[in-house]
C-alpha cells in the first residue's frame, strides 16, 4: 500500500502562508458539521522534517538516561522505561512533589515490575505518571501531541532556529493526526487480532495537576507493540493487514505540513505575536526568561 493516501503533505514558503493554514478556523480542519466544537486534530512540531514519530525512549538518549535504560532492557524494553519512571517517582515523592493520580500500586516495586512483564503494557495505572514524567523530559514510549496547532508550530520552529546538532536541518515540519481516525483503526486492528486492548490509543492525563500539559494543551498517542515503530509506519502496517478500501475514504489518517528552516526565525515572530512563545508554553518565571531570550531568534 503506498503512503501517499495515509500522509498528506503541503509544503510552504511563507512563515504567513503556514499559520493561515494551521489557526483551527482553517477548512481543512473541520471534519464534523454535527459537532463543528468537537476538535478531533492533535499536532505535533518537529525542528527537522526528516525526524521520525517516534517515542523518546526510542531515541538516542544522554547519560543518566542510557545508562538506567541498558541495564533493565537487555531483555524488555518495558522494565527499562519503568526504571526510569520508578527513578523518577520516588525523588519526586521524598522532595514533596505531587504525583498525578498516585495510589499504592506506584509504590510498589512488585506491582511495577509485573507490569513490566503485561502483554498490555502500560496498564492503565501508569499512563498519567508516565505523562508526568515525560512532560518533565523522562523519556516514555508516550509521543506528545498539542490540540493547539500554533503550540506544535513553536516548537518546530524553535528547534529549527537553534537545532541541537551541528548540521542545520533543510526544512521543519507539523505533524496533524486524525484521532478520530486512528482510533477507529485501532479498535477494527483489535477485533480482528481479539486483543484484550488496543494497539493504537491515545492518552490523556489531568491538565490541573500537570501545569506544562496544560499550558501546552497537551495529549499522548502510544503504541503498544513491542518493536519501536515510527507512528505513521506502524498505521501504515496495520492498515495493510486490515485492507485499506473501508478506511481510504477517510484519509489521509496525518497530514506533514512543511517550511523551509531559514523562515523558522520568521515563524517564531509571528507566533509570539500570537502570544505563544516559550513564556506561554512553561508556565513560571524561567518560561518568561526564556521567551525573552528566544526574541534573538526572531526575524
Amino acid at each position: 500500500m503506498p503512503l501517499e493516501p495515509i500522509v498528506k503533505e503541503t509544503h510552504f514558503t511563507s512563515a504567513e502562508d503556514m499559520l493561515a493554514a494551521l489557526r483551527l478556523s482553517h477548512e481543512r480542519w473541520t471534519v464534523r458539521e454535527s459537532d463543528p466544537m468537537r476538535q478531533t486534530f492533535a499536532f505535533r512540531g518537529h525542528g527537522d522534517d526528516t525526524w521520525a514519530l517516534s517515542p523518546s525512549v526510542f531515541r538516542p538518549r544522554p547519560p543518566p538516561w542510557t545508562t538506567i535504560v541498558d541495564l533493565e532492557a537487555e531483555t524488555n524494553t518495558a522494565r527499562g522505561e519503568l526504571a526510569l519512571l520508578k527513578r523518577f517517582l520516588r525523588h519526586a515523592d521524598r522532595h514533596g512533589l505531587e504525583i498525578v493520580e498516585d495510589q499504592q500500586e506506584l509504590r510498589d516495586a512488585h506491582a511495577l515490575t509485573r507490569a513490566a512483564e503485561s502483554p498490555n503494557f502500560p496498564d492503565r495505572f501508569i499512563l498519567s505518571p508516565l505523562a508526568l514524567a515525560q512532560h518533565y523530559g523522562v523519556p516514555t514510549r508516550l509521543l506528545d501531541w498539542s490540540w493547539n496547532p500554533l503550540v506544535a508550530a513553536y516548537f518546530a520552529a524553535r528547534h529549527a532556529a537553534a537545532p541541537p546538532g551541528p548540521a542545520a536541518p533543510q526544512r521543519l515540519a507539523i505533524w496533524a493526526l486524525d484521532t478520530d481516525l486512528l482510533q477507529d483503526i485501532a479498535a477494527d486492528h483489535q477485533e480482528k487480532q481479539k486483543g484484550d486492548v488496543p494497539r493504537f490509543a491515545i492518552v490523556t492525563a489531568p491538565q490541573a495537576a500537570i501545569p506544562n500539559l496544560r499550558a501546552q494543551v497537551g495529549l499522548f498517542t502510544l503504541d503498544r507493540a513491542p518493536t519501536p515503530t515510527p507512528l505513521d509506519a506502524a498505521v501504515k502496517g496495520v492498515l495493510a493487514s486490515l485492507g485499506s478500501s473501508s478506511w481510504s475514504h477517510r484519509f489521509p489518517v496525518f497530514e506533514k505540513l512543511t517550511l523551509a528552516s531559514e523562515n523558522a526565525g520568521r515563524l517564531l515572530r509571528l507566533l509570539g505575536a500570537e502570544g505563544v512563545s516559550a513564556a506561554s508554553i512553561y508556565p513560571g518565571y524561567d518560561g518568561v526568561v526564556k521567551g525573552i531570550d528566544e526574541t534573538k531568534y526572531w526575524r
